[in-house]
């Protein structure tokens, strides 16, 4: 858009001034113009529809304009300005004033005035922590700051003509502990003592109590004034309770290291001279590692004695609980107290183990006494007992045949180099909760993965004395895990387990494994159809990738933990792992809300696609229901229906002329059995031909070759033959229309644009004038057939370029390969953008003779399709087939179409030999075609035919488990969102029931107690919001049962699909 300035001088029409008018170009409406006389000049705004522009009325000549004179000014576009940068014009607008009074803190007018209090003293001291805090007498100042001692006093020194910084205890003043601020009969020698706030490092004076205990318990004085004493014994340091709540979740929101933030701390205190600030950065690291232990021990209820109550949980655990998986003894429906196999996911423990080699530590001199104060009760295990169990298991190196572990094996071990333990490896549950984590001593082993998933069966499994009591609880829960390396981790999985962790033998036989979504991209393709979780019934939409969520989090501790020692570390790590779980809590209820939401609109997008392809392959589908759906193995290759069996595929050549022989015989339209159905015949045929003479002669004047001059002549000499034959027959069914031939023929256009007067050429009206509508009624029909048969083409033509393209990508190493593929493609994707052509355009036809069409218009982007040849890709499950595939759902019965009565040529069956049976029952298939560059089978056209629909059946068995996953996808949140709610029901009343156990003499246990209770019942209460706002309200009630409830929706759906497909069959 130009910028630049014109001017157009105008003059307005009777009045001698002169106007600037400045219009903002593209139309702008809005008219900016000034107008100057002798007398007087105003400016004046309007909003015009238009510039005013001469008229003439009709029949007579063009009225005279007196030009006005207009000085016209185009103005330039401003682009209108973001809302922040708004704000910061605002700021700037007051930079100046603001400055200023910065400056007004640096003095104040009412110092060295008298004091109100009356003492006769100079008003010298302020405070800026305090809001508003006029300056006063320094009595005044710490009677006022009394139970505020770590306020800075800004004393202004008359001499120097500022204000200086002084600790309270220059005034003065020691901090008497034990009386709230009052003064003791028997204090202590005043002592020097500094105390860490979130405002600066405070060398202050305090005094301990001893009038009311001999000796006095400093540190039980020291905490009761919220200080956390850095020692133990005789402290002289101490850290505001405030400040290490402030520190910690500074450190879990953004891993600020102590060092960094104590550094902040210290500049506070002096920002000019801050060397010369003490530095308790060694106490620092020590009270924040007990600090947080001990919130840890607070927050878990083990103070308060929780494990009375819980007594199925191991003792003395640490943990933060997902409140949404199966917990037996705890969160149980006891309603459903058996889960059918069938909907097993409704009661389903999901786990994922995963490796990470951020969080490692360098090998150091490492203090041996430096032991985790969890004390193997979080999530790390006791490191004497894990050292001793890695001692017993042999350091052998894992064998594979899978892709992905030989690259596992090849990293490059420098990078573990100096490390005494080189990652972490953590078992989470689908949630992204944190159940158990172990080190790496070495690079990632089987035995590592072993003890994680090993404590986090044991941890969340009742311990022996409630095993029996709680056993059919536990038995009714599903266990699925994931791993990246599964594949070849649960070879030996049990007989591991037997050795090591016999009494979880029995639960690791029945575990359904699989290897993460993104994972198993880089394994060999068996393992998409033997170990995808896609592809795996009753597991919802557990993609198992969970397990990466918390990796970019953890991994800002790696520069932290380097440097610690190892209870230390382990310590820092533990913390860290309860907050995430602690976040991960209080969200629990919205996030399972919004899976809910999404996989209602995801599952209802699979489910018409899935109706869609039923009702297109609807011959086919009554054998494909009856095929097993899991997947086997046969030799080296995956045997799946999920899967396009690749032991014997045709090459390229044969896809392409197959998809050319489809193309032919999807013409063959109804067959004609009247002289009014053969006349309509030939003229849909004619016009056919026509659009493919035009785009014969359009890729003959980009490429001039010879051949496609003839095929063009060729075409025109048949071309002009069928419309000489079908003007004779029209003469005789439509005489009407022969003045309108007639004049065409005056003055003849092209071949392939001439109009053959079919009743689509004419709107309604002229039909009806020339008596058509009978003839344009069955033309409709015929067209409807035509448009069908237009996407069965298209669908045919879709698959092969997804054929060729896969092709290409895996085994085209060569120049003459590439291009003669690319040959191919590009040919296959013209014929495809004819077919589009010939869509939009047979549709109009039928919009011109019924108004409107069941089908929408078609693009290129409709014409998506997932591969079928390739195994599945990464977010496929929230990708749909284009509109092309779907279509058949939107297309009305169409008795006869050409589909229907779709030729195929007959031929004689080879009958089966026990050679062949022999050959199918073997021990080993061959490899997969794409290994074998160049070598294919000749196939014959029976066999292309069944390839071809071997990529209909793996289309829509992939559509049905999309479908099925998102279904089961709702049931699981939804049985998840209702135990999550039991999970905070049960804290509530637990945290209760604690409140009265708690010491008489310690009220302040029995406070937290109920507050923690109250705030279980706050996440009780959301997650039942939830529950009502997405339609579930049934559910709340004590009796209902889910199971029952899930039968009835599934029972509703399958009433739906069969109905949807019967209807429009």
């Amino acid at each position: 858009m130009s910028t630049h300035h014109t001017t157009k001088k105008r003059k307005l029409p009777g009045a001698n001034t002169t106007s600037h008018v400045s219009i903002r170009p593209c139309n702008s409406k809005q008219v900016h113009y000034t107008v100057t006389s002798a007398s007087a000049s105003s400016t004046q705004t309007r909003t015009l529809a238009k510039l005013p522009s001469p008229t003439k009325s009709r029949g007579s000549e063009p009225a005279e304009i007196q030009e006005p004179n207009i000085e016209v000014e185009l103005l330039p576009v401003k682009k209108p300005r973001t809302q922040n940068g708004q704000l910061l014009d605002d700021f700037e607008n007051h930079f100046e004033e603001l400055g200023w009074l910065l400056f007004e803190r640096e003095a104040d007018p009412a110092t060295n005035t008298s004091c109100e209090c009356g003492s006769g003293k100079k008003r010298t001291t302020k405070c800026f922590d305090c809001l508003e805090y006029s300056p006063v007498c320094t009595d005044c100042f710490v009677r006022t700051h009394i139970n505020n001692p770590t306020h800075w006093a800004e004393v202004w020194d008359q001499n120097a003509g500022f204000f200086i910084r002084h600790d309270i205890s220059t005034l003065d003043h020691t901090i008497q502990l034990g009386h709230q601020g009052g003064k003791c009969d028997s204090p202590t020698p005043t002592r020097t003592f500094t105390i860490v706030d979130v405002n600066g490092v405070h060398t202050t004076k305090v005094a301990f109590c001893s009038c009311r205990e001999q000796p006095p318990n400093k540190v039980r004085q020291l905490m009761r004034a919220g200080l956390f004493p850095a020692t133990a014994k005789d402290p002289h340091t101490a850290f505001t309770i405030n400040m290490l709540k402030d520190f910690q979740l500074h450190n879990f929101e953004s891993k600020k290291a102590a060092y960094d933030y104590l550094g902040a701390i210290r500049r506070l205190t002096d920002n000019s001279f801050t060397a010369d600030i003490p530095n308790p950065y060694a106490a620092f690291l020590r009270v924040v590692r007990v600090f947080n232990y001990l919130t840890l021990v607070k927050r878990s209820g083990q103070l308060h004695g929780i494990d009375r109550i819980l007594s199925h949980r191991p003792a003395g655990n640490l943990l933060v609980w997902c409140p949404a998986c199966p917990e037996p003894g705890f969160n149980s429906d006891l309603n459903c107290p058996k889960t059918p196999s069938h909907l097993r996911h409704l009661n389903q423990s999901q786990r994922t183990l995963d490796g990470n080699h951020q969080c490692n530590q360098f090998s150091k001199n490492n203090d041996p006494d430096d032991v985790s104060l969890c004390n193997g009760k979080g999530y790390f295990p006791l490191d004497s007992e894990y050292q001793e169990y890695l001692k017993k298991v042999p350091a052998t190196a894992e064998k594979s045949t899978c892709n992905y572990l030989k690259v596992v094996n090849k990293q490059d071990k420098k990078k573990f180099k100096n490390m005494a333990i080189t990652g972490t490896v953590n078992c989470q549950c689908s949630h992204v909760f944190i159940l158990s984590s172990v080190d790496l001593p070495h690079a990632e082993r089987f035995a590592n993965a072993d003890y994680a998933f090993a404590m986090a069966l044991r941890n969340h499994r009742p311990n022996d004395k409630f095993e029996f009591k709680l056993q059919i609880e536990v038995k009714d829960v599903d266990e699925v895990a994931t791993y990246d390396i599964a594949c070849e981790y649960i070879i030996n999985l049990p007989s591991r387990f037997e050795q090591q962790f016999p009494d979880l033998y029995e639960t690791v036989k029945k575990i359904r494994w699989g290897v993460p979504a993104l994972h198993v991209q880089g394994h060999q393709d068996s393992c998409t159809y033997l170990f995808g979780t896609a592809f795996m019934e009753c597991v919802a939409h557990f993609h198992g990738e969970t397990a990466e969520h918390y990796w970019p989090e953890s991994n800002q501790l790696g520069p932290h933990t380097r440097q610690m020692n190892l209870g230390h570390r382990q310590d820092t790590l533990i913390a860290h792992h309860g907050d995430w779980n602690h976040k991960k809590t209080s969200k629990i209820a919205f996030d399972l809300a919004e899976d809910i939401e999404e996989a209602k609109t995801k599952y209802t997008e699979k489910r018409n696609h899935f109706i869609a392809l039923s009702i297109s392959y609807s011959e086919n589908v009554p054998q494909w229901q009856g095929l097993s759906r899991t997947p086997s193995k046969l030799g080296k290759e995956a045997v799946s229906v999920y899967k396009h069996d690749t032991t014997k595929v045709p090459s390229q050549k044969a896809i392409y002329e197959k998809m050319l022989n489809d193309q032919e015989n999807f013409k063959s339209s109804m067959v004609p059995k009247s002289k009014i159905a053969r006349f309509l015949d030939s003229a849909i045929k004619i016009q056919e031909n026509q659009r493919k003479l035009a785009n014969l002669i359009k890729d003959t004047s980009e490429h001039e070759l010879q051949s496609r001059k003839t095929e063009v002549e060729k075409l025109t000499t048949k071309l002009r033959t069928q419309i000489v034959e079908f003007r004779k027959v029209q003469t005789q069914i439509m005489p009407k229309v022969g003045d309108r031939v007639a004049a065409q023929a005056l003055k003849p256009p092209a071949l392939q644009l001439e109009c053959l007067y079919i009743p689509s050429d004419f709107d309604a009206a002229a039909r009806k004038k020339l008596a058509l509508d009978e003839l344009a009624a069955e033309e409709a029909i015929w067209r409807e057939g035509q448009l069908y048969d237009i996407l069965r083409a298209l669908q045919n033509i879709v698959k092969a370029v997804s054929a060729l393209r896969g092709r290409k990508k895996k085994n085209d190493r060569q120049q003459k390969q590439n291009t003669r593929t690319g040959e191919y493609i590009s040919d296959t994707l013209k014929k495809q953008g004819h077919h589009i052509e010939s869509y939009a355009a047979v549709r109009q036809k039928i919009v011109i003779l019924n108004g409107s069409c069941s089908l929408p218009t078609l693009t290129e982007q409709d014409l998506f399709m997932k591969s079928v040849q390739q195994k599945r890709h990464v977010g496929d499950s929230k990708r749909t087939d284009g509109l092309l595939f779907r279509a058949a759902a939107l297309m009305p019965t169409i008795v006869g179409t050409q589909m229907n009565n779709r030729r195929k040529p007959q031929r004689k069956l080879k009958a089966k030999t026990s050679e062949d049976e022999t050959k199918k029952k073997g021990p080993e298939a061959a490899d997969g075609w794409i290994w074998n560059l160049g070598k294919y089978t000749r196939m014959t056209d029976q066999e292309m035919d069944a390839w071809a629909s071997e990529g209909d059946r793996v289309q829509w068995f992939r559509a049905e488990a999309d479908m099925q996953r998102w279904q089961e996808q709702i049931e699981q949140k939804l049985a998840e969102l209702l135990r999550t709610r039991r999970s905070f029901l049960k804290m509530e009343s637990v945290w209760l029931e604690l409140a009265p156990l708690q010491p008489l003499d310690r009220p302040g246990a029995a406070a937290y107690a109920r507050q923690k209770a109250a705030m279980y019942q706050r996440r009780a209460s959301e997650a039942y919001t939830k529950l009502k706002e997405l339609g579930y309200e049934s559910l709340l009630r004590r009796d209902a049962n889910l199971l029952e409830f899930v039968e009835q929706e599934r029972k509703k759906q399958a009433d739906f699909i069969r109905s949807s497909v019967a209807a429009l069959e």
